[in-house]
């Protein structure tokens, strides 16, 4: 992977993403990096096999999986601070201010959802399905924050139900819907501020 120029204009920190890329891949959750030279900015991972939605047929296997993924990545201790989303978000914003919705989903987010590893990308495209599991690439936004958050992923990107989500996972719907909202916002502004930059 061939760092971009402006990466960390975006949030990106990639002494922070090889430390947690080292400490899941340890864990059997992300492959193995090889080589990873943040001076010059490029990291070479271990190639994976498999694919990249499992047997298509089965839905509830590939939910299965992303559940174990998920917990498992909750556990791993990278001795990090706990992201704050709200400076995240204002990194991206023109004028640093949110809604009232916003600011009243992350006040939820902040006082009601625990606190662990996260991916925040966990999309379909950054998910591999081997055979002994599934298993995550491009950890570039990865951070101790809120494990709902990934959560919200599943249902924003994978477009599964929110209650399923909810439910498999023990959280509160409530908590996982403001999650999603927060989600969608922090999508919107990353596109919108990684089109300035001339990123995408």
């Amino acid at each position: 992977r061939l760092d971009a120029p402006q990466a960390s204009n975006l949030g990106v920190d990639r002494a922070q993403e090889h430390l947690i890329h080292r400490a899941a891949a340890a864990k059997g959750l992300a492959p193995e990096c090889l080589v990873a030279d943040l001076e010059h900015g490029f990291m070479v991972t271990r190639f994976i096999e498999g694919g990249r939605f499992g047997k298509s047929s089965d839905a509830n296997s590939r939910l299965n999986s992303l559940h174990a993924l998920l917990l498992k990545l909750q556990e791993v201790d990278v001795g990090l601070n706990t992201l704050d989303y709200r400076s995240h978000l204002a990194r991206y914003s023109n004028d640093g201010g949110f809604s009232t919705q916003i600011s009243e989903c992350l006040d939820h987010l902040e006082t009601a959802a625990d606190v662990g590893l996260c991916h925040h990308d966990p999309s379909p495209a950054n998910v591999v399905f081997t055979a002994s599991g599934a298993c995550l690439i491009d950890w570039e936004y990865a951070a101790v924050g809120r494990p709902v958050m990934d959560l919200a992923a599943l249902v924003c990107e994978w477009k599964l139900e929110a209650n399923k989500i909810a439910m498999k996972f023990d959280v509160k719907m409530s908590l996982l819907l403001d999650a999603c909202i927060i989600y969608q916002e922090m999508c919107r502004l990353w596109e919108s501020a990684a089109r300035d930059l001339h990123m995408i």
